[in-house]
């Protein structure tokens, strides 16, 4: 009886280390999961990112058009050369 009194206090023993040990990490995943960057926010981020890339982008293709065009009227290029140039992507403009 004796045997199985110290080996159960042991036991015991264990168990609430082992508990302690869980708490601590429990409380080290919540600040964890605070700090976490979550697949809404990444989203958001890219989808405004997106959006400011576009706007630089629509920017510089404006400049080439307004280029193009003044070559084009200055006859430093041909009208077809300007056409080709003003059709490419990312935002391709109707022929003149």
């Amino acid at each position: 009886m004796e045997a199985i009194g110290e080996f159960s206090n042991k036991v015991d023993g264990r168990f609430e280390r082992i508990e302690s040990d869980i708490v601590g990490m429990k409380s080290e995943i919540v600040g964890i999961k605070n700090q976490m960057v979550t697949k809404a926010y990444l989203d958001d981020k890219l989808i405004d990112l997106k959006a400011d890339l576009t706007v630089v982008m629509r920017k510089e293709d404006h400049k080439l058009e307004a280029l193009t065009r003044l070559l084009a009227s200055k006859k430093v290029i041909t009208e077809n050369d300007a056409n080709n140039i003003l059709s490419l992507e990312p935002f391709p403009k109707a022929i003149w």
